[in-house]
C-alpha cells in the first residue's frame, strides 16, 4: 500500500473543545488559525448575574415558523389599514424591546426545528436534527457531549418547577428539546422516556455561564 505524503483538505462544520468553562462575565474572543494562515474568530459576551430577581415566573411562547414576515402577514390579515397604515396593532408589535436570534444549525442554512429549539433553550448552536448535544462523528446517538437546557438549569440552580403545553406531539422537536439529549430528533421512544422521567440527573458543573449573545 502506498504511503500518503500529502495532506487532504476536508470541510469541517465545527470543532468542539471540551472542559472549557467561562465563569467570569466579560467579552471573549477565540481565534482559530488553520489551512495556509487563514483565521476564523468567534465572539461571546457573558453577562453578569443579577442579584435582584426580576421576575417570579417566566412564560415562553414559541410559534412554529413564526418569522418576522409571518408576524407582518398576520398583522395585515387581522388589522385594518388605511393607505397601508395600520389602525390597530397586535400586542407583540407594541413590546418595548425586540430582539432577533440566529438559530440555524452549524451545518445547514435552513433552520431545523430540533436544533432551533435547542438553540433557544440552551444558547448553543448544534447540528441539524440534534437536541441538547454537540454532535460528533461517533456512531452512538446518545453519547455526544450534552449541553444544559434552561429547564434543567432552573431546576438545578433555583429548584424551580417547569411545564410545557403544546399543540403538537409531545415528542415533537420544539417541546422535546427542553429535556432531550440526542443527535437525532427521530428517537421518539427515548424522547418520550426523557419527558416522562423528568429531568435526568446529569453531572453538570456547579455553575457554568451558558447563555451568551450571538
Amino acid at each position: 500500500m502506498a504511503k500518503l505524503t500529502s495532506k487532504s483538505i476536508v470541510n469541517v462544520a465545527s470543532k468542539i473543545y471540551r472542559r472549557i468553562h467561562i465563569k467570569d462575565p466579560g467579552e471573549y474572543e477565540v481565534t482559530l488559525a488553520y489551512y495556509n494562515g487563514e483565521t476564523t474568530a468567534a465572539n461571546w459576551v457573558v453577562r453578569p448575574i443579577s442579584s435582584d430577581r426580576k421576575a417570579k415566573n417566566v412564560i415562553l411562547f414559541i410559534g412554529d415558523g413564526m418569522t418576522t414576515s409571518m408576524i407582518t402577514a398576520a398583522c395585515m390579515l387581522e388589522h385594518k389599514s388605511v393607505n397601508r397604515k395600520y389602525q390597530s396593532h397586535m400586542a407583540m408589535n407594541l413590546f418595548p424591546i425586540l430582539g432577533h436570534q440566529i438559530t440555524h444549525s452549524i451545518d445547514t442554512t435552513m433552520t431545523d426545528p430540533a436544533n432551533l429549539a435547542s438553540a433557544l433553550y440552551s444558547g448553543h448552536k448544534g447540528s441539524a436534527r440534534s437536541m441538547g448535544v454537540c454532535s460528533d462523528s461517533s456512531p452512538g446517538q446518545f453519547d455526544d457531549l450534552k449541553v444544559e437546557t434552561i429547564a434543567e438549569l432552573v431546576t438545578r440552580i433555583l429548584g424551580m418547577h417547569w411545564g410545557a403545553a403544546t399543540t403538537a406531539n409531545l415528542n415533537g422537536a420544539t417541546p422535546a428539546a427542553l429535556v432531550s439529549h440526542t443527535c437525532s430528533r427521530s428517537n421518539y421512544g427515548p424522547i418520550i422516556a426523557y419527558i416522562l422521567n423528568g429531568i435526568t440527573k446529569y453531572t453538570w458543573d456547579e455553575y457554568v455561564l451558558k447563555f451568551s449573545s450571538f
